[in-house]
């Protein structure tokens, strides 16, 4: 408590409330768990974008067509004009109603985790 705390509680503690209100935690908690979210649906959207990107040019040179079967100009314009707005509104989402129901994620290596079948972009590999 920053207010009512003494100097050495608040010296010992990982956490100081400065207006010793314990909304301001919930607040806080839940401002993360949606930051965390958004940045789990940017990423898997980019990565799921530019899963066909990466095979064109995989299948080109396994097939041995020309080295280069899109030029970089290409793919840059395809990343900005595809990729770039709809991942930003993705980014910049409200957050969901439910996310303080939800227990809280392991902090090291799980807590959903990354899924590869969720990101396919490919109608033979359903997510």
């Amino acid at each position: 408590m920053g207010i009512q705390g003494t100097d050495v509680t608040r010296e010992a503690s990982d956490m100081v409330l400065v207006d010793d209100n314990y909304e301001t935690i919930i607040g806080a908690v839940r401002e993360g768990r949606a930051i965390y979210e958004n940045i789990r649906k940017f990423i898997r959207y980019l990565l799921g974008c530019n899963v066909g990107e990466v095979l064109t040019m995989l299948m080109a040179t396994l097939l041995g067509l020309p080295p280069l079967p899109l030029v970089p100009m290409q793919i840059l314009w395809m990343n900005l004009v595809t990729d770039g707005l709809p991942a930003i509104a993705l980014g910049l989402d409200d957050a969901d109603g439910d996310l303080l129901l939800q227990p809280p994620r392991r902090p090291r290596g799980g807590g959903g985790g990354f899924r590869p079948r969720s990101i396919s972009p490919h109608p033979f590999f359903p997510a």
